[in-house]
């Protein structure tokens, strides 16, 4: 595809395996590129201050990749950054463009990186692997997502996961469909349930059910929306409304995933949740039947939770009470 006059360059991507194999949970460097992302990338202009050494790309190409295999990666990113610059449409501007993320990531720099990366997809996607490019960009993100920041200062460090949400939406809008886009809107679930934000986990993860029901995700994910649900419900005590939807939530994740290592979870929460419901409203019943001495609305209410809870403990009492309401008021 790039012709004879490229071919040296696959000496630059063997160079790059072990940036390629490095550990996810490697330390991370914080820099003034952390918590920014900004993907929508101009084109790149021959400028001034982005003049090559040589006067060709092979040239160019040949030595950025010297200073590279020499260790000098910030001469070599910048060299690789002018020839991009100076020879935009070249066939060796999208090695160099591919060469200068490689070393932004290795050097722990991971927005920029995810950056030149997607510039890459934006205006090289047609000349390298896709998929490819999407794998670094994912695996960058699950870095910052697992990681700790500080570490390079001589910090244990703390996890900050939100820091990698707009890396994992930017993942899902380069590839709707790609392979990488189930799991990081599974992730993007995680994050915000992990930092008690339910109502955003939620929505996550009700996004991942709609758009990938049949991902390998879709259990898990089925699974933590109903616990989010359930967590709304606990907040809010007397919401009856968040309690309905927490146990249709927990229903379908019963009947849809059976063999999910979760459901005994799932239907002991449910059970906990109907209990709460329906003994708050065993307790209406008893008010219009003891304090408020209506015995209309007594029988009315009874007959409702005969209904509705016909197996809870307290179903047999409320019919006893019907019995006695409907004797009563026989004339």
């Amino acid at each position: 595809m790039f012709g004879r006059k490229a071919i040296p360059v696959a000496v630059s991507l063997l160079c790059a395996v072990s940036v390629l194999t490095a550990p996810a949970q490697e330390p991370i460097q914080d820099s003034a590129y952390e918590n920014r992302l900004e993907t929508k990338a101009v084109r790149k202009r021959r400028s001034a201050l982005r003049r090559p050494k040589k006067d060709t790309p092979e040239e160019q190409l040949h030595y950025a990749l010297d200073l590279r295999n020499n260790g000098k990666l910030r001469k070599a990113a910048q060299q690789y950054r002018a020839l991009v610059h100076h020879w935009h449409e070249s066939e060796q501007a999208t090695y160099a463009q591919l060469a200068y993320a490689e070393i932004l990531e290795a050097q722990k720099k991971y927005a920029q990186a995810f950056k030149e990366y997607q510039y890459l997809l934006d205006f090289y996607g047609s000349n390298y692997p896709y998929e490819d490019v999407l794998e670094r960009q994912f695996r960058i993100a699950h870095t910052l997502m697992t990681g700790r920041r500080g570490e390079a200062l001589g910090f244990d460090g703390f996890r900050d996961p939100a820091r990698a949400l707009p890396f994992l939406e930017q993942v899902i809008e380069s590839a709707p469909n790609g392979k990488y886009s189930a799991v990081s809107q599974f992730y993007i679930g995680v994050i915000h349930e992990d930092a008690k934000d339910y109502v955003d986990a939620v929505s996550a993860y009700e996004m991942l059910l709609y758009r990938y029901p049949r991902s390998s995700h879709a259990a898990d994910g089925a699974f933590r929306r109903a616990n989010s649900l359930v967590e709304l419900a606990r907040r809010a005590a007397n919401d009856e409304a968040a309690a309905e939807e927490a146990m249709a939530a927990l229903a379908q994740f019963i009947r849809r995933f059976p063999e999910h290592e979760g459901i005994a979870q799932a239907q002991k929460s449910l059970d906990a949740l109907r209990v709460r419901v329906s003994t708050k409203h065993y307790q209406i019943a008893e008010f219009y039947d003891r304090i408020a001495r209506r015995p209309e609305a007594a029988l009315i209410s009874y007959r409702y939770y005969v209904q509705r809870f016909p197996y809870t403990e307290l179903a047999t009492a409320a019919e006893k009470r019907i019995e006695a309401l409907e004797a009563e008021s026989t004339p």
